[in-house]
């Protein structure tokens, strides 16, 4: 027999047997008293719950759900990238890397900036690269706060450790380590004298696996799992240009600047009807010819909506497409919200694919911000089928007469051909003395959708003063240097003069 054997059978035996017995002779106290029937009851009961708990423990799935993003500001890159760094953080924290090994740990991080990089910079060969050097140094300095902070408060006397002590430890650790251990050992003896019920639970939970000793194991798999949730966060931060981002600074930028919503569609599709139907008065031209020769902003001020600027584009098919197109993609790298107005009076859709096709396409090449929402306005259902019947209010959803199921059946084609979600495809009537549907469904749509609008504002603003600081250094740079050059030069001339 092995000397582990050995000992585990000594320590059942001096331990075991005594609270055997106390069981034994405590079933015969309970049949003395007539509780031994109940006692087995509540026993069966108790274990029945016990079995059930752990069936339904053991089918739960292995690996937990994702933690959420830190964030609410970061852009779908980040929301992805988070995703991988949360995959890492769970490998690491059920293999985490050696405490005594720094290689181990530096490579560890620099894996979190790998995988986040990419999700940024698609086109690099080298994506964990394409960073300023000063951001370096800030998430240095962030990571180095967050480590004080937290031996600060974790670490007992902390203010008092020094170098000298941490060097020492590393040098006699193993010494120490074995010290300790036989310190314990004793302390483990002694309690059997002074309390040994204490003593026998803890030697049992020893014998399970439980106590101390799992706690301890746990501790380099969390911190590391920490370690790499932190760093990943900041790398987002980093990668997405949001490392300087504060809640004051997300409450300023709510509180100042509008909404940007692009109005899209082809000429005659019904654009300016639909703003002056949203502004509830006429603000924008309407004719028979297309009337919008450029982009015109309208700021939209009406109690009970929020603020926002709406941009009245060229209607497709009524002005130059090359100059409509320069001119929208201008807008469209500065929107919010995306308004498309698509005539349910006509089946040729393929200009407005077309173009919501290229809005998509530009728009989704922007990494460091959000895709703005899609909300279709579908315009003319009051000339569908019959052509003469128009006697408001109707039920485009579950409605059963002939105007309604063929409105439904346009808004699904609509919705199909637009690859937009039927939900946001709404139908409205835009003549002028029978606007309907608007402040009905289309308003209270765009309420709906607005913390999606909400988040691409904060994204674009956010850039925007991004580029307008960095901008600014530059604009500063230069000109210290030109002083600094006219100084010399000033120097110079006057040396010359002199000699």
């Amino acid at each position: 027999m092995s000397r582990v054997k050995l000992r585990f059978a000594l320590r059942l035996t001096a331990f075991g047997l005594p609270y055997a017995g106390l069981m034994i002779l405590g079933l015969f106290w309970l049949k003395d008293r007539g509780w031994l029937l109940y006692f087995l009851i509540a026993t069966s009961l108790l274990s029945l719950f016990s079995w059930s708990a752990l069936r339904w423990l053991h089918s739960r799935p292995a690996s937990d759900p994702a933690t959420p993003p830190p964030s609410k500001t970061w852009p779908p890159a980040g929301e992805a990238a988070w995703t991988d760094v949360d995959r890492l953080a769970a490998r690491v924290e059920a293999n985490p890397p050696v405490l005594g090994d720094a290689n181990e740990w530096a490579g560890m991080f620099y894996k979190v900036f790998e995988l986040v990089a990419p999700h940024f910079h698609p086109r690099s060969k080298r994506p964990a690269l394409e960073v300023p050097v000063g951001e370096v140094l800030k998430v240095a300095e962030l990571v180095a706060r967050d480590l004080r902070q937290y031996v600060g408060q974790s670490v007992p006397g902390a203010e008092r450790i020094t170098v000298h002590h941490l060097y020492q430890v590393v040098r006699w650790g193993p010494t120490a380590t074995r010290l300790v251990q036989r310190a314990w050992n004793v302390v483990r003896l002694g309690r059997f004298f002074w309390n040994p019920a204490s003593a026998i639970a803890s030697e049992t939970g020893s014998l399970t696996g439980g106590g101390l000793d799992t706690i301890v194991a746990d501790v380099p798999g969390l911190a590391a799992g920490h370690c790499v949730r932190r760093t990943g966060k900041y790398a987002i931060d980093l990668y997405s240009g949001q490392l300087d981002l504060d809640e004051p600074a997300i409450r300023a930028i709510d509180a100042a600047k509008p909404l940007r919503i692009v109005v899209l569609g082809q000429a005659k599709a019904g654009k300016s009807s639909l703003i002056n139907a949203i502004f509830g008065a006429v603000r924008a031209a309407t004719d028979v010819l297309p009337c919008t020769g450029a982009i015109t902003p309208y700021v939209l001020e009406r109690d009970g909506l929020f603020k926002a600027i709406i941009y009245d584009t060229v209607g497709f098919g009524g002005a130059d497409d090359a100059l409509a197109q320069t001119q929208l993609n201008e807008e469209l790298d500065r929107c919010d919200l995306v308004l498309v107005v698509s005539s349910a009076a006509t089946a040729a859709r393929e200009s407005d694919r077309e173009l919501l096709d290229d809005a998509r396409h530009r728009l989704q090449q922007r990494v460091r911000r959000a895709m703005p929402p899609i909300v279709v306005a579908l315009s003319h259902v009051d000339m569908l089928r019959p052509l003469k019947e128009w006697n408001p209010p109707y039920d485009f959803t579950a409605g059963d007469s002939v105007k309604e199921r063929n409105v439904r059946d346009a808004r699904q084609a609509v919705a199909d051909d637009l690859q937009v979600p039927l939900s946001r495809v709404v139908p409205v009537c835009l003549r002028p003395d029978a606007v309907y549907n608007v402040n009905e469904a289309l308003l209270p749509s765009l309420v709906e959708i607005l913390p999606e609008a909400e988040r691409a504002k904060l994204l674009r603003v956010l850039m925007e003063n991004r580029n307008e600081q960095q901008r600014e250094s530059l604009t500063r740079m230069l000109m210290q240097a030109g002083v600094a050059t006219a100084e010399r030069l000033l120097a110079g001339a006057q040396r010359w003069g002199q000699g």
